[in-house]
């Protein structure tokens, strides 16, 4: 909008110029039409040629300053625009991490079954226990987001067992339980697969029955709660 009402006074300067130079050019036309000018009239005329040239010089410095000021507005917006956009890509990373965008991607999903053919399996709480060691060395190998039958896995995230489910998010899930995460696929499976690891442990120790499968985009969804801190406030920085 600056810009524009700069234009416009701009243009009314150029035609303000326009007539002065018309005004020269009238102007000596109309004396040497009439021949010989006496030396009192010559003088004035050229004073008021000497002014109209004086005004002119400083018509063509105010375009001169208008049009610097015209750049300077671009450059600025120009700017602005380029602050506002990195502003915007930051905020979208921290959303991200946060939890308060869905994202989608490479990655892996890691399915924890009950066992076959046995009706009444109480093993949740082995479920939790190793759903626990799954979370944590899926981060470590690098995820970038993790959900559990779509419930977004956080910072804030608790997992609890109970004696018929496992509570993620304050909302029950009962098995089958599928752990997607977005990353290096390779990555994220070969650190399940090490030697003596978790699914080692849970092929030893219980009956569950896990499968792990690539996926070339997975969706983890955003996390529908409101975050935020009841007593906690951030420290100010000292000077």
């Amino acid at each position: 909008m600056k810009i524009q009402q700069k234009n416009i006074v701009m243009g009314a300067l150029l035609l303000i110029l326009g007539l002065i130079i018309a005004m020269q050019f009238q102007t000596v036309r109309s004396t040497t039409g009439e021949g010989l000018l006496s030396t009192q009239k010559a003088q004035q005329m050229m004073k008021q040629l000497e002014y109209l040239r004086a005004e002119s010089q400083s018509l063509k410095e105010e375009i001169r300053i208008l049009e610097n000021e015209i750049l300077s507005y671009e450059l600025s917006e120009a700017s602005e625009s380029y602050l506002i956009k990195n502003l915007q890509e930051e905020l979208k990373k921290y959303q991200s991490i946060a939890g308060m965008r869905s994202l989608e991607g490479p990655g892996i999903v890691v399915s924890i079954s009950d066992p076959q053919n046995e009706p009444i399996y109480y093993g949740h709480y082995d479920s939790y226990l190793y759903l626990i060691d799954i979370i944590n060395i899926l981060n470590g190998a690098g995820a970038d987001a993790i959900t559990i039958n779509d419930q977004r896995v956080l910072a804030t995230t608790e997992i609890l067992p109970t004696s018929r489910n496992i509570i993620i998010n304050s909302v029950p899930v009962t098995p089958p339980i599928h752990v997607a995460a977005i990353g290096d696929a390779k990555a994220l499976e070969t650190a399940l697969n090490i030697d003596y690891g978790v699914l080692h442990e849970i092929d030893k120790n219980t009956n569950l029955q896990v499968n792990i499968k690539r996926e070339a985009n997975i969706i983890v969804p955003r996390y529908n709660k409101v975050q935020g801190f009841e007593y906690a406030k951030p420290v100010e920085a000292s000077n």
